[in-house]
Parts: structure tokens; sequence; C-alpha cells
């Protein structure tokens, strides 16, 4: 069956079997490891290095089994089941009149169930994978949202108190997630907010810096244009754009220099 059909209890079941299982494992090996020291006809040498390596493919597979199934439902969560609140309506129109108060009532039921269900140890791991998905969904809105959606710069405070709105349903007054791993896993979304305080002019200017850094030319002369937009929907589309265009651009740029780290360690 398909993790898109099965139900957040049953997956969050799923996790816990696989937790156990690696818990049980460890009490398991110790207590044969025991038992064997204990029986005459056993030699040291017979059961000291090869019990253990018996036993060291399965803990890290449930490891990794319990890290997919993590992220299978933290991103279910969000683009799947949350889709009619996210996608389909966060920001849609006008954004002061579809902000993210309904994206959080029904992420914060979601993480009632999975903080009901999860077992503690593992309970941490799963809301800060719902936590980057939450993330994910959100930057995705603002930079690739299509043609329903456009910003301005009006619209920035907006979109900064509901990210800000977010991150607090994940910290939950000090209940939740610690701040410094939030501020960590939303480093991201708090990088690309204040573009959408910027004047559209100077993310133009922004991003024929990138792009002259990035491919040793400047922006072609033709995008002028964008400059002398008027105002109202097309101006506001031409912010957007020239945000997402700078955030793609910047991305594209640390890739390319990651990759000639890794092309000049051979």
């Amino acid at each position: 069956m398909e993790i898109i059909h099965l139900g957040h209890h049953q997956l969050c079941v799923r996790i816990n079997t696989l937790h156990c299982i690696q818990s049980e494992m460890d009490v398991l090996e110790k207590r044969i490891i025991t038992h064997l020291r204990n029986c005459e006809s056993a030699h040291e040498e017979e059961f000291s290095n090869g019990l253990s390596k018996k036993f060291k493919l399965t803990p890290a597979a449930c490891v990794e089994g319990v890290q997919q199934l993590s992220e299978a439902i933290a991103y279910k969560i969000v683009f799947h089941d949350l889709s009619h609140v996210l996608w389909d309506g966060l920001y849609v129109g006008e954004p002061s009149s579809s902000r993210i108060d309904s994206l959080l009532r029904e992420l914060e039921q979601n993480l009632l169930i999975i903080s009901e269900t999860v077992h503690e140890r593992v309970r941490t791991r799963n809301i800060t994978d719902i936590m980057k998905a939450s993330c994910d969904g959100f930057l995705l809105v603002l930079l690739a949202g299509g043609p329903s959606r456009a910003f301005s710069r009006q619209d920035s405070q907006i979109i900064e108190d509901d990210f800000k709105a977010l991150k607090d349903l994940f910290w939950a007054n000090g209940d939740g997630l610690p701040a410094d791993l939030i501020d960590k896993f939303s480093a991201t979304v708090r990088g690309v907010l204040p573009l959408f305080r910027t004047d559209t002019e100077s993310l133009i200017e922004q991003f024929r810096h990138v792009t002259l850094e990035t491919y040793g030319c400047p922006l072609d002369p033709g995008s002028h244009y964008l400059q002398h937009q008027g105002s109202g929907i097309l101006q506001s589309q031409t912010h957007s754009c020239a945000c997402y265009v700078i955030v793609m651009t910047r991305q594209l740029q640390s890739s390319l220099k990651r990759h000639t780290i890794y092309l000049k360690s051979f």
C-alpha cells in the first residue's frame, strides 16, 4: 500500500515498531552475550566479534526506516493533507485576506496527533521534519506560487508576521522544539524574507550583480523594462518574479562553488 493512502496513526505505529525493534535488539544482544559467557562450552573469540556483526545491520536499518517514515509523514501532512490550505489557500488573491491562520489551525491538529502517538524518543525528529516540510511549503508558496499569487513591498510585513507565527507554533512557548533547532531549519526562509521588503529596482540591481558574479556577464539590457512597470498586479508579479530569480541564481551560484571545490579536490 502506498504511504499516501495510510493514515497518520498507521505511519506513527510503524515508526514506533521500528524504534521498539531497535531498542530490543540492543537488549537482546547484551543478553545473548551474557548467556554465552556463562556457557562453559562457548569460547570468547567465537561470539565477541561475530555476534556483533550479526546484530550490526538491524539497528542501522531501523534508524534508516524511522528517518524515512518520519520524512514521509511530514511531507504527506504538509503537501498532501494540508494542500487545500497551503497551496490552494495561502496568499491566493490578496495576501492580507488569505493569511496563514487556517494552515496553522490544521497543522496544530496534526502535531497533536503526532505528539500523542509517536514514541517520545523519536517525537522530536518527527516534529522537526514537519517543521522542515512546513518551511519548504511556505517558501514554495512565496517563490513559485503561480499566477494566483502576487506580492508587493506592502505585503512584506504580513509575510514576516505569518512566518513568525509558523515558527511560534513549533516553539510552543518553550514546550516544543528548541529555539536553536527552529533557527537552523528556518534559515533559508529567513534569508529570503528581506527580499520582499526591497524595492523592485534594487532587486533587479541585485540580480545584475549576482548574474555578473555567476556568469561573468551582466543582465540582458532588454530587462530594463522591468524597472518601468506600472502599479497594480503587474508590478506585484514583477516584484515576486525578481525575488524568485535572485534566490534561484544565488542557489545556482552556491551550487557551482560547491562543485568547483569538489572538482579541485581530485
